[in-house]
């Protein structure tokens, strides 16, 4: 249709008694055509519309799902508040009781953390090295749950170490790997040895 010729329909429309809004009319007239059953121009329309929406709520859905995941999994291994001080905190177990009357926190736990070098078969890594408390870390961390291999034990010499750390050193359950703290290599006048620890446990979160 022309603008003219859509100009005098309106006007006809008009003069005839109460006009429909011209957005409501355009549409309903380019919905029906008079000359065939449906317009490809509006089939096109539709669908277009359809596949831009429907796209748009895929994306959105997985991008929301995507987030969600990495938000459970970073906070399934660390804590949702880490409290430090300038050095090491005294009585860590009394403040994690003083923590743990808090309303809104559901667990506390202490922790030390330190970078080491840690050696297997000649093959070396500077990974985090974590100590915490066996007992208390359940409640802070989804890491006891998340071992795949071998068990949970922190006692002794033994250690629980990430999938990734030991597909790169090649380590399993029973080796034992050399771990030796940078600090000791900025004492002069002390000699301090690697010390030995028994993978307990490899962990996937």
């Amino acid at each position: 249709m022309k603008p003219s010729e859509l100009l005098e329909t309106v006007a006809r429309k008009r003069a005839e008694g109460p006009l429909l809004p011209f957005s409501l009319f355009l549409a309903l007239k380019y919905l029906k055509p008079k000359r065939s059953f449906i317009s490809a121009i509006t089939v096109l329309s539709v669908v277009g519309v359809l596949l831009g929406v429907m796209v748009l709520v895929v994306v959105l859905s997985v991008m929301t799902g995507f987030g969600q995941m990495w938000r459970e999994k970073v906070l399934g291994f660390n804590a949702h508040i880490v409290v430090v001080g300038p050095g090491t905190i005294p009585q860590p177990y009394l403040l994690a009781e003083r923590l743990k009357k808090v309303e809104e926190v559901k667990g506390a736990a202490p922790f030390i953390e330190s970078p080491v070098i840690a050696e297997f078969h000649g093959i070396m890594e500077t990974p985090m090295v974590v100590g915490v408390d066996a007992r208390l870390e359940g409640n802070v961390s989804e890491i006891p749950g998340s071992v795949n291999q071998g068990v949970f034990n922190l006692y002794d010499d033994s250690i629980v170490v990430g999938c990734d750390l030991a597909e790169v050193l090649g380590v399993r359950v029973g080796d034992r790997i050399a771990v030796n703290s940078p600090k000791h290599f900025m004492v002069r006048d002390e000699i301090h040895l690697p010390v030995d620890l028994v993978v307990a446990g490899i962990f996937d979160v």
